[in-house]
């Protein structure tokens, strides 16, 4: 409100005080539609007709009220549209209508209790004043009506309820193209309309998009549809911030009414985090297990949900343990489907790249050329040698998946890590535990993509140091008795002999480094008995 003291300065120093605040309140209101009056009240004080400016305050006042009922009734708020039926019979009977449009604004919300009891005083006052009373504002009375007009109404957006969100609800779901297709324009839209919502029309708006998402998804032809409306709730609660465990919200009946359609809407990271707990453990809950029933697109989804909530850590240690058990649980095709980066399952890919089983072996194999050489980066350089490792190792194993794999690798050397090539190198000639051992059928492939790859001098320098301190690895299952296990030394240099004349010259040298430590680390041949 305007003090005293800042309108008893002097001379001209009052006068851009007072200008300075008018300045002020007119930049604070949004629609167009409420400066006309505003600006001529503003004329009326400048000119000192006070009795004028306030009265035209107040219509300014009681004519924006009535625009707002206008624009919700146009949207479909029934309530509105029944508001302005009543003034029209009361302006047609004759009848005052500004006591009803300040009441009304108070029940649906337009205005607060303050709010109504600061415009009820200005409207009585205006009463008055428009009367011959004798009486009349002071200039300090007047600016004060301003800015109760303009605080209280005309900087106010348009809240608007039931009809707003239900009309809301009905272009976005039978719409196609109310919305763009685009996911920064659905959620600036979405914001837009938590803005002139009112809060109490805000449960339902959420358990329209609910519903509306349950009856679109599966639907291909709805697909977009059904993506805009996550999009849209997205939005809509990050600018709303809702406090859910309010009773309004009837949050858990929500989850409970549409499990699998609410936990997706919900399981988002701008949602999730405001949920009670009780509602966070139900919505987690069918997101890792869904109910029996959900289609599979609904369980890929709601896995892709919990990975997310995992990466934006939102989750619990019990949550994180609950996640990781549902990506443990699903098969590398509904990982990679829902979106699920390599680093989340690499471990088990490791395990059953180096278990005996062709089936998992095979699995794991596809699954890691599917996730390809860019996600395959994503790991520790540790963790693609090991990779590489394991997958010369199965592909020793005759797992033909891993088999494939080498093949695809060659095809397409430059393109793979450094350190998976290395790893496919490495386990050629020695093991993790650095013990020497050929693994001879896959030697010249592994050199070759070494070659083709453009890092062969760092990697062949390093297998040279690790095979000059190996030990040899007595295998009497791998090598009979007849070859002799001091026989694995000589194959390795006749393979890596031959496999070297395609080396280039700077590079062939550093193969017959690579040779001559082999020939060195081959231990005497036991005497014979």
């Amino acid at each position: 409100m305007v003090s005293s003291d800042e309108l008893e300065s002097s001379g001209n120093g009052s006068d851009r005080n007072v200008s300075a605040m008018l300045a002020t309140m007119r930049d604070k209101i949004p629609e167009a539609a409420d400066r006309p009056l505003f600006e001529e009240a503003v004329i009326c004080f400048e000119a000192g007709a006070l009795r004028a400016s306030y009265i035209v305050t107040w219509i300014s006042v009681a004519e924006s009220l009535r625009n707002r009922f206008s624009a919700m009734a146009h949207r479909g708020d029934g309530q509105a549209g029944k508001v302005l039926k009543e003034l029209e019979r009361l302006e047609k009977d004759n009848q005052a209508t500004d006591l009803h449009l300040l009441d009304q604004a108070k029940a649906l919300g337009l205005v607060t209790n303050e709010q109504h009891d600061k415009l009820s005083h200005l409207r009585d006052m205006r009463n008055r004043y428009a009367h011959p009373t004798g009486r009349g504002p002071t200039e300090q009375e007047t600016l004060a009506a301003l800015e109760i007009a303009v605080d209280g109404v005309l900087s106010q957006p348009t809240l608007l309820r039931h009809g707003y969100a239900d009309y809301q609800l009905a272009a976005l779901f039978d719409e196609t193209h109310w919305l763009p297709d685009d996911e920064q324009a659905v959620r600036e839209n979405a914001a837009g309309v938590a803005r002139r919502l009112h809060p109490i029309a805000a449960p339902r708006l959420l358990e329209g998009l609910v519903e509306g998402y349950e009856q679109v998804f599966g639907d291909p032809e709805r697909d977009t549809i059904r993506r805009r409306a996550g999009w849209f709730l997205g939005g809509f609660v990050a600018e709303m911030l809702p406090n859910f465990s309010e009773p309004r919200w009837s949050i858990l009946e929500v989850v409970r009414r549409r499990p699998v359609a609410a936990s997706l809407m919900l399981g988002t990271p701008e949602a999730f985090g405001l949920l009670p707990d009780q509602a966070r453990g139900m919505v987690l809950g069918h997101l890792t297990k869904p109910v029996d029933g959900a289609s599979s697109t609904a369980k890929l989804l709601g896995l892709r949900r919990a990975r997310g909530l995992l990466t934006a850590g939102l989750l619990t240690p019990e949550e994180l343990d609950q996640v990781r058990s549902r990506v443990d649980e699903a098969s590398y095709r509904a990982l990679q489907s829902a979106g699920v980066p390599l680093e989340a399952y690499a471990d088990r890919l490791l395990d059953d790249l180096r278990s005996h089983n062709w089936d998992r072996q095979n699995a794991a194999a596809s699954a890691l050329g599917n996730a390809g050489p860019y996600q395959l980066r994503t790991l520790r350089s540790e963790e693609q040698e090991q990779m590489g490792r394991n997958v010369l190792q199965a592909a020793q194993g005759s797992s033909f998946g891993a088999q494939g794999l080498i093949d695809r690798i060659r095809r397409s050397p430059a393109s793979w890590p450094g350190s998976f090539v290395s790893g496919l190198f490495f386990e050629t000639l020695v093991d993790d535990g650095g013990l020497f051992r050929l693994k001879g059928a896959h030697l010249p492939d592994a050199l070759a993509v070494l070659l083709a790859r453009g890092q062969a001098v760092e990697t062949l320098g390093r297998t040279a140091e690790i095979v000059q301190a190996s030990e040899p690895k007595r295998d009497p299952e791998e090598y009979s008795f007849e070859k002799g296990w001091f026989n694995q030394y000589d194959e390795a240099v006749e393979i890596l002999t031959r496999a070297g004349k395609d080396a280039a010259p700077e590079e062939e040298g550093l193969v017959g480094v690579l040779i001559e430590a082999v020939r060195c680390a081959k231990p005497p041949e036991e005497p014979e008995e």
